[in-house]
């Protein structure tokens, strides 16, 4: 009876713990990209491997009530395995889109594993007006300053995470800069993945950044900077910009527990909003001024060019200096 029992109740169990594990793993997931620990390109990863869930719902099905039903308590592991393989999965840029899986791989400490260097570049152009870059990347550091030669963009990359996915072309006047990173298990383990980039000087850019932890030297001293946007994990990022153009600049950053640091010329107009739970700033020090939840400096005004800055961050230290 004891073994009539608890054969009756094991269709029950393996449900419940199959479907409680697959809403735990979507909601871990959500949380996860929310908190900008994963990319939110992990959900097309994911909808490469959905048909798992209806194989691994299907056995269920089939052993019900035989004696090889005991097996259906494994297929919650094959639900955690199928969402940690969807983590290593990025498309191949050589191959048509499809998608690979990087070899795991241990061994050497960080500095000392090998690393391969990828360069791509753009020629100089003089129907191009403008520059948009656009990166997702994983924990890279990234460097950005202007080129030597004007409308002259190069993008280097040294990693041991497998080949970049780089595009540069003109559309239009717009001088367009993709770049993605494969992600691999590996990069867990002893990654090494570092982005220079060299963008045409004087030229409006609008730059965009998605990734993990990262380390950010971000130089638009010599480039006209409309808009950047930064979400990412924990990071140290640094900024440094020219005087704003006709249009303004903006710059959004959103991350976790964070060093930000922005370098501007003395008298730049300067509007500040801040939205974190823990923040350590220099403003009142560099003269900044709070009045309706944002810090502006004494030379700005709302029909003058200028510099906004919101930050949404974790616990962060936020500094702004004039040079």
């Amino acid at each position: 009876m004891e073994m009539h029992m608890t054969s009756k109740k094991t269709p029950e169990i393996v449900n419940s713990l199959f479907w409680g594990t697959l809403m735990l793993l979507i909601g871990a997931t959500w949380l996860g990209i929310n908190l900008n620990f994963l990319s939110g390109s992990i959900w097309g990863s994911l909808l490469k491997l959905s048909p798992l869930v209806l194989i691994v719902w299907g056995m269920n099905i089939v052993l019900k009530h035989t004696y090889l039903q005991v097996l259906s308590y494994l297929s919650p592991l094959v639900l955690i395995a199928a969402f940690a393989y969807a983590t290593t999965m990025t498309p191949s840029s050589d191959d048509d889109g499809k998608w690979y899986a990087p070899v795991f791989h241990l061994g050497d400490t960080r500095t000392n594993v090998p690393t391969t260097d990828y360069k791509f570049e753009y020629k100089k152009d003089p129907n191009v007006t403008s520059t948009e870059l656009s990166l997702k990347l994983g924990g890279s550091d990234v460097d950005v300053a202007a080129s030597q030669a004007e409308g002259f963009a190069e993008v280097l990359v040294t990693t041991n995470v497998g080949k970049p996915n780089v595009n540069l072309f003109a559309d239009g006047s717009v001088l367009k800069i993709d770049g993605e990173t494969p992600r691999s298990v590996g990069r867990i383990v002893n990654h090494k993945d570092n982005w220079t980039i060299h963008l045409p000087p004087g030229l409006p850019t609008k730059m965009t950044v998605d990734a993990g932890a990262t380390d950010c030297n971000l130089d638009f001293s010599s480039i006209t900077l409309t808009s950047l946007k930064v979400d990412s994990g924990a990071s140290d990022i640094k900024v440094t910009m020219q005087a704003p153009p006709p249009e303004g600049s903006k710059v959004e950053i959103g991350s976790g527990a964070s060093d930000i640091n922005l370098t501007v010329p003395t008298g730049t107009p300067l509007k500040v909003k801040v939205d974190s739970a823990a923040v350590s700033s220099n403003f009142k020090k560099i003269g900044l001024v709070k009045k309706d939840g944002y810090w502006t400096s004494a030379s700005y005004l709302s029909d003058k060019p200028a510099i906004e800055v919101e930050i949404d961050a974790g616990a962060t230290d936020i500094s702004i200096n004039y040079k």
